[in-house]
């Protein structure tokens, strides 16, 4: 056998000791539990699309990161894994966390997060729970910027905010009386006309006052490079009309109130009237039932207490029950009236 046969024999034998050697092929596993059931697991970062508990094979023989996942809550441990051995490893869930790295345009603008103020904000690593959040960017001379993220737990997420400049404008502000103060958005600016440069585009709200005068109030939006003209004028307020204004309302009843009492005077009147032909017709009522016992121990005829109560009982339902019912609506609507106004 010549010496390259020879060689080419030497080399595929030791390739097939190679792949055949029991060390060659040798793996372990890890199961893997958690203090609940259905958290994704992942091993060294990487996803094994299986949930726990359960087993992974077909790792390598040393120290393997084992974490599980189940929305917001994570649990992590590490574990050694040894040839053909199955090791075990149980993980505790807790809420997990995750990385916000906020990164403005321009980089001084004030950073708020879930309302609270960021200090540093700029090109920085902020430690927030797992789950929503909102973040608002501000600057004068700028458009705010408001934003909502979702964390997932151990994920770092990166946000650049761009803010829109909303350029600036002129406003020249003419006041008739020239003592009259400006105020701008509810900040004083002082006595008399007003030339405001480099004014922040957008809407505003000019004001003046002066003791003695009506206050004067414009709405504007200023574009930017625009310079605006507005003129404001006060008008003297009236003594009588001040007085007027000013004046406590009178304590006397009001016409609706006084509509009430009228009524509830004429269902008093009306209530008497029923209590006076109710005691009547009682009266003849009960003579009709000494008629009608007089009619049943057969000492006088029917008709000595059915005429009777033809003529004289059934005549005097109607007014009782009319002037009763009247009484009530009456006295109702007129205490209704005065309680409501």
């Amino acid at each position: 056998m010549s010496t390259s046969s020879r060689g080419a024999l030497l080399a595929c034998s030791a390739l097939s000791f190679g792949l055949f050697s029991p060390s060659a092929w040798a793996v372990g596993g890890v199961q893997v539990d958690a203090d609940r059931a259905g958290g994704r697991i992942f091993v060294d970062g990487a996803d094994t699309y299986l949930s726990t508990p359960n087993i992974v094979m077909g790792l390598s023989a040393g120290t393997h990161e084992v974490s599980v996942r189940d929305g917001c809550d994570v649990g992590n441990a590490t574990v050694a894994v040894t040839d053909d051995t199955v090791s075990k490893v149980s993980v505790t869930m807790e809420p997990g966390q995750g990385t916000l790295k906020i990164q403005p345009v321009p980089d001084n603008v004030s950073i708020e997060l879930d309302g609270a103020p960021v200090r540093g904000a700029s090109g920085r690593l902020h430690s927030v729970a797992c789950g929503p959040h909102t973040i608002r960017a501000s600057l004068d001379g700028y458009l705010s910027t408001m934003l909502n993220v979702d964390v997932g737990a151990g994920e770092t997420l990166v946000l650049p905010l761009v803010l829109e400049r909303l350029g600036s404008g002129t406003l020249v502000v003419d006041v008739t009386p020239d003592e009259a103060v400006v105020e701008l958005d509810g900040t004083e600016l002082g006595a008399g006309d007003r030339t405001l440069d480099t004014l922040t585009a957008g809407p505003h709200v000019v004001a003046a006052r002066l003791d003695g005068f009506e206050m004067a109030e414009q709405q504007l939006v200023l574009e930017d490079g625009q310079t605006l003209e507005i003129a404001l004028s006060l008008e003297k307020g009236s003594p009588v009309a001040t007085a007027a204004k000013s004046r406590t309302p009178s304590a006397g009843p009001k016409p609706i109130r006084v509509v009430g009492y009228g009524l509830m005077g004429l269902g008093a009147v009306s209530g008497a009237a029923a209590i006076v032909t109710w005691s009547q017709g009682r009266t003849v009522y009960k003579e009709y039932l000494d008629r009608a016992a007089l009619v049943d121990a057969g000492e006088r005829p029917p008709a000595y207490a059915t005429d009777f109560h033809d003529d004289q009982v059934k005549p005097r339902r109607g007014p009782v029950y009319a002037s009763t019912t009247g009484a009530l609506l009456l006295l109702g609507s007129g205490l209704t009236l005065t309680i409501a106004f």
